[in-house]
């Protein structure tokens, strides 16, 4: 039954399609039709991203995006060493432009992802920053996700220290 759908989706559909999305799609609906929560797919795209916060590395510039309540892709986290900071990026940054390409009306994920997968060592960032513009040149290089954070809180002249773990990586332990 599903190969004879198939066939004649593929076969008669008069648009474009893509057959992996139509494959992708079918597992997902089968499997959400346990009514598992637990029992999901992942297509290769999500493996990836989820190998990466696993392993705790990825080859990029070091810095957290993501969509303000105007659209724009806003710069809201800067790795400590990496190569955003050492180039200057600051956290409130609005990012037009990478290499030269218009990214309004794009998302912080089809940022991350060009970023990620370009074939360049360096990327050109258009900023806003207050009212003014500038490029940024950063050099990609492998970038140590952070998932620990500490601080130390002081109440009634006691301290006491906090640590959060957002995510158990492979290099949380360091």
């Amino acid at each position: 039954k599903f190969i004879n759908v198939y066939d004649t989706i593929t076969n008669n559909y008069y648009g474009e399609l893509d057959k992996n999305e139509l494959v992708d799609q079918a597992i997902n609906s089968m499997l959400s039709s346990t009514g598992d929560g637990y029992t999901t797919y992942s297509n290769e795209e999500t493996t990836n991203d989820f190998l990466e916060n696993i392993n705790g590395t990825y080859e990029g510039i070091g810095c957290m995006v993501s969509m303000n309540e105007t659209g724009n892709i806003v710069v809201i986290e800067v790795f400590e060493d990496g190569p955003a900071k050492k180039a200057g990026i600051q956290e409130q940054d609005i990012i037009l432009k990478i290499d030269g390409q218009d990214y309004n009306g794009k998302t912080s994920e089809d940022m991350s992802k060009y970023v990620k997968s370009s074939k360049n060592k360096k990327v050109k960032l258009t900023i806003k920053r207050e009212d003014t513009e500038k490029e940024i040149t950063i050099t990609r290089e492998k970038v140590e996700v952070p998932s620990v954070s500490s601080k130390i809180i002081e109440h009634e002249n006691k301290k006491i220290g906090y640590m959060d773990i957002s995510i158990f990586s492979a290099i949380t332990y360091s």
